[in-house]
């Protein structure tokens, strides 16, 4: 009966939650765009505030603010995690704005994860219309989570708050067949900066350095000693360098993505390029490199495993029908959970595709259904922490 009154609940909230979905798609919120993230928070903040949380917003000069929630007494708690930031730059809401066609909507951050944000919202609006108590429900909502948090202190707030989590919900955007997602490409990047010495092309191009050679060596060699180890790949996404094709540029950098299965893996490739780099190209050019490492790689381990089947049950038995799971090469910070021995699912909200283009799509009634889902696992993962 309880949860015939809670899905009743969550589809009386639907006009509510389109309504506030477009809200928070229409804010431009670019990991670079700091007004646009501070707006998002601060809208979230009131909402949780308005249902009990007490809240604690961390701010950075150069990244989005993180928003801890807490429902009662510091202690042992279950955790939702999700991000506000989305990659599109500023005014992508004025051409791509939030709009309903069919039964999908579309809009910049529509799926990842302005979806997720109201679906762990509404799912806990819906549990206290009921009746149900929100103690020991605890939410992290970060505003760096593009940027791999290379600006902020993400990571050992996440620390900080593992030690007393017990099973972490990340209600990051679905898969289009819902799957859920139990393991996690580890992710990291390489930055690598390059200096020559200008000089004309033309006339005296034999007293320049060329730092974009330089460095488009060295990229070759990272590129190639790359594809001889197992379960790694990178990307160089990033090039630049140069003022002008008459001039021998003095300046290059790059920015290398870097996928690894393992997470001594990235250690070995950073050993590697070290040793590559020491070697120039081009004479009278110096290289700095930079490595990070943004997100670990998340095992499908048996913590991860159990809570997949309990919230697999769970759906099964409210007619929501069968749950796979899968492993995906993308980040997220739902891999700082699981790499630091927490119970962890992920990719837990509703389903879509074409994220992080202008063609993002996401399932509306999936939302609906996945709110529902996560208000009924989170009755039970409570009732497991009470017992425990």
């Amino acid at each position: 009966m309880m949860f015939e009154q809670l899905f009743d609940s969550i589809d009386d909230q639907k006009p509510e939650m389109i309504g506030f979905w477009e809200q928070l798609v229409n804010i431009d919120s670019g990991y670079h765009d700091l007004a646009g993230l501070e707006k998002v928070c601060f809208i979230l903040e009131e909402q949780f505030t308005q249902l009990g949380f007490q809240t604690t917003v961390h701010t950075y000069e150069k990244a989005g603010s993180t928003l801890i929630a807490d429902h009662g007494k510091p202690g042992p708690h279950i955790l939702l995690l999700g991000h506000m930031d989305t990659v599109f730059p500023q005014g992508t809401t004025v051409t791509n704005p939030f709009r309903i066609e069919g039964q999908m909507a579309y809009g910049p951050g529509v799926l990842d994860m302005k979806a997720g944000l109201v679906q762990m919202l509404f799912a806990l609006k819906a549990l206290k219309t009921v009746g149900c108590n929100l103690d020991g429900i605890k939410v992290l909502i970060v505003g760096d989570e593009e940027d791999g948090h290379i600006q902020s202190n993400v990571p050992d707030l996440i620390r900080e708050i593992a030690v007393e989590t017990k099973a972490a919900l990340c209600i990051e955007s679905g898969k289009q067949n819902g799957e859920i997602v139990l393991g996690r490409k580890g992710v990291g990047r390489l930055m690598l900066q390059v200096e020559g010495k200008a000089a004309h092309a033309g006339y005296e191009a034999h007293l320049g350095a060329n730092a974009i050679m330089e460095l488009c060596h060295q990229l070759i060699k990272i590129e190639a000693a790359a594809t001889t180890m197992e379960g790694i790949s990178v990307n160089t996404g990033i090039i630049q360098g140069g003022s002008a094709p008459n001039v021998v540029p003095d300046l290059a950098k790059a920015e290398v993505d870097v996928r690894f299965e393992d997470n001594h893996a990235f250690d070995r490739l950073e050993q590697i390029v070290q040793e590559i780099v020491q070697q120039r190209a081009i004479n009278g050019t110096t290289l700095k490199l930079e490595a990070v490492k943004e997100y670990p790689a998340m095992a499908v381990t048996e913590g991860n495993l159990h809570l997949f089947e309990t919230i697999r049950q769970i759906s099964l038995q409210n007619g929501f029908g069968d749950m796979q799971y899968i492993s995906v090469a993308g980040g997220a910070d739902s891999s700082y959970f699981a790499a630091l021995g927490v119970p962890t699912i992920c990719a837990f909200g509703p389903k879509g595709g074409k994220i992080h283009t202008l063609e993002e799509y996401a399932d509306v009634e999936s939302l609906i259904e996945r709110t529902k889902l996560l208000a009924a696992a989170l009755i039970e993962l409570r009732s497991d922490l009470q017992n425990s």
